[in-house]
C-alpha cells in the first residue's frame, strides 16, 4: 500500500456529505492528539507474531496519565471520581496488522470493510510517515471508499489498547477492550490432518466429477442468494455435517438446515487457505474443492460409497470435496466463497483475494 502523494495536513476529518464513495474523495489525513509521544516509539517493531488463538480482555484506566483521553476516530476514555463509573468508548472495530506480511493483508480481506478499521503499526509506509508528520501528529489514516486504514505512526494507538502481537482484532466488551490474537499460518495446521474420515452418501456422483476445475477465481466482492430445492431429484437430501433438504408437500413449507458455515477455497492457492484461516474455526469449516490433496485422495476412495472426505480434530474440520458434490449442492460458482444460511436460502459471498490491501486503498498520483 504504497502512498504516492503527500498527506494533506488537518487537524480534524471532516466527511463530506457523500462520503468516500470515489476516488475523488481519496484523503490522506494527520489526526493530531494533545497526548504525548509514547515513551517507545519502536515498540511496534518488538511485536511477536501470535502463535495460537488467544482471547483477552485489556483494561485501559490504569495507565492512564491524565483524566481524560480522546483521540479522534479511535478512543475516548474518562476518569471519574467515584461514585461515577470511568467510561470507555472505542469507535469502531480494529485490525492491528503489519503491512509488509502476506497473511496479514489475507485476514484484513476476511472482514467486512464496513465494520472494521485497518491499523498498520509496521511496515508500509511507516517510516516516510514519520519524516512528514510533526511531533503533533500521532498517527495518519487514508480512506478509499468504505475501508479505512490508520497507519500507527508512533505506536500510540496500540500501546493505548494493549496490543501485544500481530495480528489482532480489538472491539470493545462492556468497560473492556477485547483483544483476539489471531495465528496466521502459512499452511493448514498439523493438528488438522490428525483424522481421516470417509463421510458416506446415498446421493449419486456429479454428472461432471471435474467440475471444481473450472471455477474461476473472484474478481470482485459479490453477494447472492441460492435456492437448493429446484435441482432436488429427490425429496430428501441428507448429507452428514453438511446439509438437509426435505420438500413436503404443500401445506407444509420446505426445509433446509445447512450444518455449519463454510469457507469453499482452492486447496494450491496460499492465499485461500490464509484468508480462510482468518475466521473463527469454531463458526466455520474449510472445504477444499480443487488441488493436489483432492486428486490424491480420489484415488484412496476409488473402491469407497462416500463422495467427500473430512479430516477433523477438535473443533476444527477440512472437507476435501473429492467429486464436487459439496459446492455444486450449495451453488458455489467461484472461489473463494463464503457460504452461510440466510432463512431457507443459501448465501454464497464470492472474495477477491490479492497480493495487497484492494486497489481502492493505494493512493495513486495524479
Amino acid at each position: 500500500m504504497k502512498i504516492r502523494q503527500p498527506f494533506f495536513y488537518a487537524i480534524f476529518l471532516l466527511l463530506a456529505s457523500s462520503g468516500f464513495a470515489s476516488d475523488h474523495n481519496k484523503r490522506d489525513i494527520i489526526i493530531q492528539t494533545l497526548l504525548p509521544l509514547p515513551e517507545d516509539i519502536d515498540a511496534a517493531l518488538k511485536l511477536p507474531c501470535a502463535e495460537k488463538y488467544s482471547k483477552r480482555t485489556f483494561d485501559p484506566f490504569p495507565m492512564m496519565k491524565v483524566d481524560r483521553v480522546f483521540i479522534e476516530n479511535f478512543i475516548s476514555l474518562i476518569k471519574s471520581d467515584p461514585p461515577y463509573q470511568p467510561t470507555l468508548k472505542l469507535h469502531g472495530n480494529f485490525l492491528f496488522i503489519d503491512e509488509d506480511n502476506r497473511r496479514h493483508i489475507d485476514m484484513v480481506l476476511a472482514h467486512d470493510e464496513k465494520k472494521f478499521t485497518v491499523v498498520v503499526v509496521r511496515g508500509g509506509d511507516i517510516s516516510k510517515h514519520r519524516e512528514i508528520m510533526t511531533d503533533s501528529g500521532y498517527f495518519a489514516i487514508s480512506m478509499v471508499g468504505s475501508r479505512v486504514v490508520y497507519y500507527d505512526v508512533y505506536g500510540t494507538l496500540l500501546q493505548q489498547v494493549g496490543v501485544e502481537k500481530l495480528p489482532s482484532r480489538v472491539t470493545q466488551v462492556g468497560n473492556r477492550i477485547l483483544i483476539e490474537e489471531i495465528p496466521i499460518r502459512g499452511k493448514l495446521p498439523h493438528e488438522l490432518i490428525k483424522r481421516d474420515t470417509i463421510i458416506q452418501t446415498m446421493l449419486p456422483l456429479p454428472e461432471d466429477i471435474d467440475a471444481a476445475l473450472k471455477l474461476p477465481c473472484a474478481e470482485k466482492y459479490s453477494k447472492r442468494t441460492f435456492d437448493p430445492f429446484p435441482m432436488m431429484k429427490f425429496d430428501r437430501v441428507f448429507i452428514e455435517s453438511f446439509i438437509s433438504l426435505i420438500k413436503s408437500d404443500p401445506p407444509y413449507q420446505w426445509t433446509l438446515k445447512l450444518h455449519r458455515k463454510f469457507l469453499f477455497v482452492d486447496g494450491d492457492k496460499q492465499r485461500h487457505l490464509n484468508w480462510a484461516l482468518a475466521h473463527d474455526m469454531n463458526k466455520f469449516t474449510i472445504v477444499v474443492v480443487r488441488g493436489e490433496d483432492v486428486l490424491t485422495l480420489r484415488e484412496e476412495m476409488k473402491d469407497s460409497i462416500g463422495y467427500y472426505s473430512t479430516n477433523t480434530t477438535g473443533s476444527t474440520a477440512v472437507y476435501f470435496d473429492v467429486y464436487g458434490t459439496l459446492f455444486q449442492q450449495v451453488g458455489v460458482e467461484k472461489l473463494p466463497s463464503r457460504v452461510t444460511q440466510v432463512g431457507n436460502r443459501i448465501l454464497i459471498e464470492e472474495i477477491p483475494i490479492r497480493g495487497k490491501l484492494p486497489h481502492e486503498l493505494i493512493k495513486r498520483g495524479q
